[in-house]
């Protein structure tokens, strides 16, 4: 059924050629039993008999008809020494790391980064909060990087990652022990229509900044 194999789930019943193929995202089933396909009907239930050919093109239609479903993935930090960095990370803010490390390159790098010769090392670390499926924080280093002078906090683009803590001054703390700084003052501020926050922004020791935040 074109490219939807790899997506079905297929169960070989006790009875002979008898086989299930569900597909989740189309909610329905399709079954081989007797040497017929047969259908189950997601509203009624009823099994209807239906040939190979209107199988695969009344699955391709629903499929062509599905939303491609979005979510977050992670954010990328270009590191000078990534294995440091990862450390500071998992040291302050109780990331944790998601094997396997990147060892990055070939033809299919280069072109994806339109640079020559290049090599990409790093890792994925998992967000606290989330568990291994959900986004992380990618640190990755290049063979040849690109030194940024200008990571000022209302710099254009990309502005900073945040961290919610239960204590914000403790964690700030915690982040100068390990060769971090902070950008301005630590900060107890209410605003309207959303409640009070503790909050300061820092920097990690690459200079990457980050807001660290409590609301209540």
């Amino acid at each position: 059924m074109g490219g939807l194999e790899k997506e079905a789930t297929i169960h070989v019943g006790k009875r002979g050629l008898s086989a299930m193929v569900i597909v989740p995202r189309l909610a329905c089933s399709i079954f081989y039993f007797h040497r017929k396909f047969r259908q189950i009907e997601p509203d009624s239930g009823r099994v209807k008999t239906c040939k190979k050919q209107d199988v695969i093109c009344n699955l391709f239609i629903e499929h062509k008809g599905q939303e491609m479903k979005t979510k977050f993935s992670h954010v990328n930090i270009i590191s000078n020494s990534w294995k440091k960095l990862a450390d500071f990370y998992i040291s302050v803010f109780d990331c944790k790391p998601k094997p396997p490390e990147r060892n990055l390159s070939g033809d299919w790098v280069d072109n994806l980064t339109d640079l020559s010769n290049t090599e990409i090392n790093g890792v994925h670390l998992i967000l606290p909060g989330y568990d291994t499926e959900g986004p992380t924080l990618e640190i990755f280093e290049y063979n040849k990087n690109i030194i940024n002078a200008g990571k000022n906090i209302n710099l254009e683009g990309f502005g900073h990652i945040a961290f919610a803590v239960e204590n914000v001054e403790q964690k700030l703390n915690l982040l100068l022990e390990n060769g971090g700084s902070a950008v301005g003052k630590l900060i107890d501020a209410k605003i309207e229509g959303v409640g009070k926050i503790s909050v300061v922004y820092a920097r990690d020791p690459e200079g990457n900044i980050i807001e660290i935040q409590k609301w209540e």
